[in-house]
């Protein structure tokens, strides 16, 4: 990524300043090393920014309800930061229905949202982009989507961070060398991750009761993936899926609560945490009382290991291929 001081220090400043409601705020940028900031103090207003060049950066800043703030770039090097603060606001109606929507190569999003019932996305198409949001509240919802292109490897990087209640967090990757981090506090929360393999990373923090987390990686071609999955879940009555397919790969799970389970998810196999492929490693660590978590491995060469300490756990291996390893260690 190329140093942004200096289009920054050269560039052409565009400012939007308003403080009322039910205003509508338009930037268009045709060009390199632009600018734009906007900014809205109020409910009910709308701001749009378009730009078409390199090396462009937007800043947009609503304070107050019900807002719509959304961003559309084509080019390369391009920077967009939304910032919401209040309750009920969206940035997630551009094109495509996301509200910063990035077409190019090595572009960088971020959104934060302060409040409760904001929704949030991102659409980045292109290679070696990356992806932030922040929201802190109830009942938000944050999406990105980074889609496929012709690329052989892309260096995505998309992190997703929420504290509060009720939150929901989902990451699309539709390429390979790809990496992610989605962590939340609070309870009743759902975490999603999506990956294309190979060379895929992701990492799932949970800290709260009631939360649910689901990660797959997939692959488009056979032979070594080398994927690594870490989810490290903090709470009581949370559940986790887990599904890869592949080989080299690594799973990594750690609950630490009572009531925990690695099963069944509205989007992942029924099978707990599930592993299609050879030479393949899960890793199940369960501390607390009357958790649950099933282990299935299709495939040569796989070992699955499930540790539980406390009391009323269940654990279950179950292999189907040649020259794996299964262990289960439980103690009270």
């Amino acid at each position: 990524m190329k140093n942004r001081l200096v289009p920054i220090m050269a560039s052409l400043l565009i400012a939007n300043f308003i403080f009322a409601q039910n205003n509508n705020a338009v930037t268009t940028e045709n060009g390199e090393n632009n600018v734009s900031v906007q900014t809205q103090t109020g409910s009910n207003n709308f701001s749009d920014y378009q730009s078409n060049g390199y090396w462009n950066i937007l800043t947009l800043e609503q304070d107050g309800s019900d807002n719509i703030g959304n961003a559309f770039s084509t080019g390369d090097d391009n920077i967009a930061g939304i910032i919401q603060l209040g309750n009920n606001n969206r940035s997630n109606s551009g094109l495509m229905n996301y509200g910063i929507y990035q077409n190019g190569t090595e572009n960088i999003s971020q959104q934060k949202s302060v409040g409760n019932y904001n929704e949030t996305s991102i659409f980045q198409g292109g290679y070696k982009n990356i992806a932030d949001q922040e929201q802190i509240g109830d009942y938000n919802k944050a999406e990105i989507r980074q889609n496929f292109t012709s690329a052989a490897y892309t260096d995505r990087n998309h992190t997703q961070f929420q504290q509060g209640s009720n939150n929901e967090a989902i990451v699309r990757s539709f390429d390979p060398n790809n990496s992610g981090v989605q962590e939340q506090i609070g309870d009743y929360n759902y975490s999603f991750i999506r990956q294309q393999l190979p060379y895929a990373e992701a990492s799932v923090y949970q800290t709260g009761n009631h939360n649910q987390t689901f990660i797959e990686q997939f692959e488009y071609r056979t032979g070594d993936t080398h994927a690594e999955i870490t989810a490290n879940i903090d709470g009581e009555n949370n559940l986790a899926g887990i599904e890869q397919s592949g080989s080299n790969n690594k799973v990594e799970l750690n609950q630490t609560g009572e009531s925990n389970s690695a099963l069944v998810g509205p989007y992942i196999t029924d099978k707990g945490i599930y592993q299609c492929g050879d030479d393949n490693e899960v890793n199940l660590t369960q501390d607390g009382k009357e958790n649950t978590g099933i282990v299935y491995q299709t495939g040569d060469g796989n070992v699955g290991i499930v540790s539980s300490t406390g009391e009323n756990n269940y654990a279950r291996i179950i292999q189907t291929g040649n020259s794996n390893a299964a262990k289960i260690i439980q103690s009270n």
